[in-house]
């Protein structure tokens, strides 16, 4: 029961604090450098480390959390992120620690759904049709920043995967069973 609360305690604690900082920097530079995008990030790698289940259950909180601070719609990027997070789990098996390659891939592939997402249901719907501009000034250059920044700190992750949230029988092999 302890270790339960210690791990709740500690996504709750990442998922907030990637949330201020998200929202800090997209406040002061936006203008000037693309805001990464943090919590598709945490929805990313705790989906992919931890399981499709994991990866929904943290995707609503980040999209909750972003849509009463941004959404104009309540549960439009609770949706988004919950999406992100269930393909992402559903690469679990995919999964090698020495192997950083798969998770960039990942970061990479649902920057690029999400802000087409957004686009489609923020902009292309009220008629706003300049994707090529908005490609390239707004989904590309995030797409590249965030996925710098999972780079960064994937290790970190995967530490804190290892530590906190692994169980005995999962740090065992299948075949030492």
């Amino acid at each position: 029961m302890k270790k339960k609360i210690i791990k709740l305690v500690v996504v709750i604690a990442i998922v907030i604090v990637a949330f201020i900082i998200q929202s800090t920097w997209s406040k002061l530079n936006s203008d000037i450098v693309p805001t990464p995008n943090l919590l598709l990030i945490v929805v990313c790698i705790f989906g992919f480390m931890r399981g499709s289940n994991y990866g929904c259950l943290i995707g609503l909180f980040c999209g909750l959390l972003v849509d009463l601070e941004y959404g104009d719609i309540v549960g439009l990027y609770a949706f988004l992120y919950m999406i992100c997070g269930f393909f992402s789990g559903k690469l679990k098996r995919l999964f090698y620690s020495e192997n950083v390659l798969m998770p960039l891939l990942l970061v990479f592939a649902n920057d690029f759904v999400y802000n087409l997402s957004v686009y489609i249901f923020r902009f292309l719907l009220r008629n706003k049709q300049d994707f090529p501009y908005y490609f390239w000034n707004r989904i590309f250059p995030e797409m590249i920043i965030t996925t710098f920044i999972m780079f960064l700190t994937f290790k970190l992750f995967y530490i804190l995967n290892e530590k906190v949230f692994m169980n005995d029988d999962e740090r065992a092999l299948s075949f030492d069973k």
